[in-house]
């Protein structure tokens, strides 16, 4: 008998000694897999392209044999876990949403734990919540950064298939990989956005200094602001440092035409004023609840849920504000996308400014040539008068002698054929050019206008009688006037505005030499950007071809036999006088019709 329990001691060693070599044999084989599994799974995540935490979870599911691998992530220790990527779990399922209840045991109690590796206390309290009884079985581990828990990976089995601890250390070690590829992923997305802002904000730079004119700067920032930011809608208003209000200048496509009527007091308690008075960024992340004050426009017509203002200054100067929406929901408006509003807004604000100071540079280039024609323009006529005033004293006196002479041959020889003739050539030509002396001596003339309130009719109907019995035609011209009801006596200077008529309709009426009608209608007009007197004379002449249409105003310019030249330059300039304007439209075969613009409201008196 102890020979026998010899035996069986020995063969029980021998059989001990076996198993803990199989034993070992099995540790250095798991341990070797381990490594080789960690460090397959460490190069899959060193790809350049970091993969989805899908891709990560399908291969964590394999290594570890599990039915389903799920991600939680939580922003911070106040914020709910969220379900972030799965493997196994089907969207939308009751398991699914259990996963996610079970997130928040696991959380919890992974801040209280100092490894990475949860006790399985805390899983059992997870996998209770499970409460379909899919996974009967699984293991988590928390992921950290920085000392801080960001999320917890959760792997499932059946109840049938437990995982032991080697499973929990493995799934921690891959845990650490998993936050490897986040961070990746995270600063790779980073990268990417920072680099699309770069070049959205290069865009805008790019766009804005090429741009001079305030209101294309102010479209086209705000397209880009809805795109850079990714808000609904975006509305830019300036300041009217005059009137102390801010005005809607510009916004994005939708709404543009809606906010050029905005204007908002700067003493008022609207969130607009708030910013342009505090001059920084003011951000309300619910409309619906917050007790601010922001324009009816706004919130009534486009129904905003979040809304953040921004301030536009320039050298310490206000310029206006930008305020950008949200009409999907609330919206928390983070440190970094106010810090590149800001940046916008500062871009914006200097291509604003500088377009100001172009236009205004350009405005005074525009007033500095005005001057100038002006003044070249009052040295022309003064230099013309004087010499004008010279040249009528010298000729007029030979004029007279002229007249007289002719008077004077007439009475005595009772003239007859060709000395008849001759005698009437004289007088002829001595009159045109007493006319010509006359009608220089009337365009160099300096005028005054004083208005009055005079009755238009009468002064049309007084100016077309002396041109029909002025101008010479082989056949009389039939003159039709029409006045608009209601129009009955307007500011001028009746002595003027006659002449300029008449000279008008003598034309009118020479250019039908075989008669015909001249049409004169008055009435009320917008003309400049405000109601003004329109009088039109139309005739029925040949017309004035297109290549002379520009010269008719022309001091001495004249297609008539006759003529000298200065009738409608007087024309233009007792308009002109007047703060009025001229114009002529003419088609060839058709008639002319020359234009008068008159402010129907204007000064007693024009210096």
């Amino acid at each position: 008998g102890a020979r026998h329990g010899s035996v069986l001691t020995l063969f029980a060693k021998v059989v001990g000694a076996a198993l803990a070599d199989a034993h070992l044999q099995a540790d250095g084989a798991r341990s070797r897999w381990e490594v080789e599994a960690v460090a397959e799974m460490a190069r899959f995540v060193a790809q350049p392209v970091p993969p989805s935490p899908e891709t990560f979870l399908a291969r964590v599911a394999e290594l570890l044999q599990a039915r389903a691998v799920a991600l939680h992530v939580t922003s911070g220790r106040e914020q709910a876990p969220r379900l972030a990527a799965h493997v196994g779990l089907e969207e939308g399922s009751v398991t699914a949403g259990d996963a996610a209840r079970a997130t928040g045991v696991l959380l919890a109690s992974s801040l209280r734990e100092d490894g990475g590796v949860l006790s399985s206390e805390a899983q059992g309290r997870a996998l209770e919540t499970l409460s379909q009884g899919r996974f009967g079985s699984g293991t988590a581990a928390r992921l950290t950064r920085g000392g801080e828990c960001v999320g917890v990976v959760q792997a499932l089995r059946a109840k049938e298939r437990p995982f032991d601890e080697r499973d929990a250390r493995l799934l921690s070690t891959l845990a650490e990989l998993l936050v490897t590829l986040l961070e990746q992923r995270r600063l790779r997305a980073e990268s990417a956005r920072q680099l699309t802002e770069s070049r959205l904000l290069l865009d805008l730079a790019r766009t804005t200094s090429g741009v001079l004119e305030t209101a294309s700067i102010l479209d086209v920032a705000s397209d880009f602001l809805v795109h850079l930011l990714d808000v609904s809608n975006c509305f830019i208003l300036l300041y009217d440092e005059q009137a102390k209000v801010l005005r809607g200048a510009a916004a994005s496509a939708a709404h543009r035409d809606l906010f050029r009527t905005v204007v908002v007091p700067l003493d008022s308690d609207d969130l607009a004023a708030r910013v342009a008075l505090e001059r920084k960024p003011i951000a309300v992340e619910d409309l619906t609840s917050a007790s601010v004050s922001v324009s009816a426009v706004l919130i009534d017509r486009l129904g905003e849920k979040a809304l953040l203002g921004l301030p536009l200054t320039s050298r310490e100067e206000l310029i206006g504000v930008v305020l950008v929406d949200d009409v999907r929901g609330p919206r928390p408006f983070g440190p970094e996308l106010i810090e590149l509003a800001e940046a916008t807004c500062g871009q914006l604000a200097l291509s604003i400014a500088n377009a100001r100071l172009y236009e205004s540079l350009w405005a005074s280039y525009a007033e500095l040539a005005a001057t100038r024609a002006e003044m070249v323009k009052r040295e022309r006529f003064a230099a013309l008068g004087e010499l004008s005033a010279i040249v009528a004293h010298e000729v007029r006196n030979p004029l007279g002698v002229i007249f007289n002479a002719v008077a004077t041959l007439r009475r005595i020889m009772n003239p007859t054929g060709d000395t008849a003739m001759l005698l009437d050539i004289v007088a002829e030509e001595s009159d045109r050019l007493n006319r010509m002396v006359a009608d220089l001596l009337d365009f160099t003339r300096p005028r005054n206008p004083v208005l009055q309130p005079e009755d238009l009719l009468r002064v049309l109907q007084d100016a077309l009688e002396a041109a029909r019995a002025q101008a010479s035609t082989e056949r009389p011209a039939h003159v039709h006037v029409e006045v608009e009801p209601g129009l009955t006596t307007v500011p001028m200077d009746r002595r003027q505005i006659r002449q300029a008529l008449f000279n008008v309709a003598v034309n009118a009426i020479q250019a039908m030499p075989q008669g015909g009608e001249v049409r004169v209608h008055a009435r009320r007009d917008t003309h400049g950007g405000r109601e003004q007197l329109r009088i039109d004379v139309m005739d029925q002449g040949p017309g004035i071809p297109a290549e002379l249409l520009h010269r008719v105003f022309e001091p001495f310019f004249t297609t008539k036999a006759q003529g000298t030249g200065l009738g409608l330059a007087v024309v233009k300039r007792i308009l002109e006088e007047h703060r009025g304007e001229i114009a002529v439209e003419s088609a060839p075969g058709r008639g002319t019709t020359f234009t008068f613009w008159l402010p129907l409201t204007q000064p007693q008196s024009l210096s």
